[in-house]
């Protein structure tokens, strides 16, 4: 009925009929450098405040992010969510998994 979709409505990969799942080359948006652009691959987390919060950003699978700068010390991080700018805690954006432009 789904058309066999890879991944789930938050991003996570789904294997195929024979169990395998396919390939996956995102990474922690904590770890990409700052300054770099990106599209948001996954959601990982399951609480629904969270996903709704998320939501009302903008930032869902598939949303073209620039990750600007995080505060030291696990401070606050500033992205650019299209044309939006947005400041979301640094265990906020732990959740977020992108495909940084360019891969």
């Amino acid at each position: 009925i789904l058309d066999h979709p890879t991944r789930c409505p938050h991003g996570e990969p789904i294997p195929d009929k024979q169990g395998v799942m396919p390939p996956v080359s995102d990474v922690c948006l904590i770890d990409l450098a700052q300054g770099s652009a990106a599209e948001i691959s996954r959601v990982r987390t399951h609480h629904p405040e969270k996903l709704r919060y998320f939501a009302r950003l903008g930032i869902l699978p598939g949303a073209q992010i620039r990750f600007l700068t995080c505060a030291p010390f696990e401070g606050p991080v500033r992205l650019m969510v299209g044309k939006v700018d947005q400041v979301i805690g640094y265990n906020l954006a732990s959740a977020l998994w992108v495909t940084p432009d360019g891969t």
